[in-house]
């Protein structure tokens, strides 16, 4: 679930922008009926873990989210950012060699704005990725993490699938055959991460890593050991302490990615499809 926020649009118009529970984090993966992938968005050249990104604008932000829900709807926002400017979004590959459109948003004179987009992903789709907000030829913000505020992480939540079940923005390479009932990943308040899988493969051990946007690089956050059904977590108080992120939690075993953090559409909220 995600609070309602209001944000001033312009001259006194108001638009009701959607921004993490704070108890949205505690909850355990939902029956396997889809998976929604949410995430702060950050300034590109503020990102440092698991390093820093190339090609940055120098745009400002004040707060993002970036939303993409199991009925295939796209929601993003920024306030605080260019001042009316229009951004491409595009919704990037693990290894940023395919960059699917998602349309363009639009800041005021305030530098707030929305894009959403109803139906946008059909049912069946599976993704994994980056959101990207490009200008000027320059990434300007992606989604990702921001623990650099104590009082106030923003978050990132996504569901766990199967690499070899992702489409979008491409089908990725060298994934493992392990199965999964459903799965989570999330780096939440304080900067702790938690990973959980149900009905992976039982009696193993998954390296948890978080890779690069463009998948160049990568960090040992921990490992997932999974009991006889296959059910395992791994939790991570105060991990991230200061840091600003972006990139995806990837499982892997047998030197295989098995899963990722993405979105999956089992849910057709109005039964549209993109245009």
């Amino acid at each position: 679930m995600m609070n309602k926020k209001l944000v001033v649009i312009g001259l006194g118009l108001l638009v009701a922008t959607a921004w993490p529970a704070s108890s949205a984090s505690r909850r355990s993966p939902s029956v396997p009926n889809g998976a929604d992938f949410e995430a702060a968005l950050v300034r590109c050249a503020d990102v440092m873990v698991p390093s820093p990104l190339a090609n940055c604008g120098t745009d400002p932000l004040v707060r993002g989210e970036a939303e993409i829900k199991k009925q295939g709807d796209i929601e993003i926002a920024v306030v605080g950012a260019a001042p009316a400017s229009t951004y491409d979004v595009v919704y990037r590959s693990l290894d940023a060699s395919t960059e699917l459109p998602l349309g363009t948003l639009t800041t005021n004179n305030s530098g707030n704005g929305m894009l959403k987009r109803r139906g946008f992903f059909p049912v069946g789709t599976t993704g994994a990725g980056t959101i990207v907000l490009k200008r000027d030829g320059q990434d300007q913000f992606l989604s990702g993490f921001d623990a650099s505020n104590a009082e106030e992480t923003q978050e990132f939540e996504a569901g766990l699938i199967r690499c070899s079940e992702v489409t979008q923005p491409a089908s990725l390479v060298s994934c493992g055959a392990d199965r999964l009932l459903v799965g989570k990943a999330e780096i939440e308040e304080e900067g702790e991460v938690e990973v959980t899988v149900v009905q992976a493969e039982p009696n193993q051990t998954y390296d948890v890593l978080y890779r690069s946007p463009d998948g160049s690089t990568q960090m040992l956050l921990g490992s997932l050991a999974t009991n006889r059904a296959g059910d395992g977590r791994l939790k991570l108080p105060n991990f991230f302490l200061s840091e600003i992120g972006s990139g995806n939690i990837v499982l892997r075993r047998n030197d295989q990615d098995q899963f990722v953090t993405g979105f999956k559409v089992n849910q057709g909220g109005n039964g549209r499809r993109r245009r």
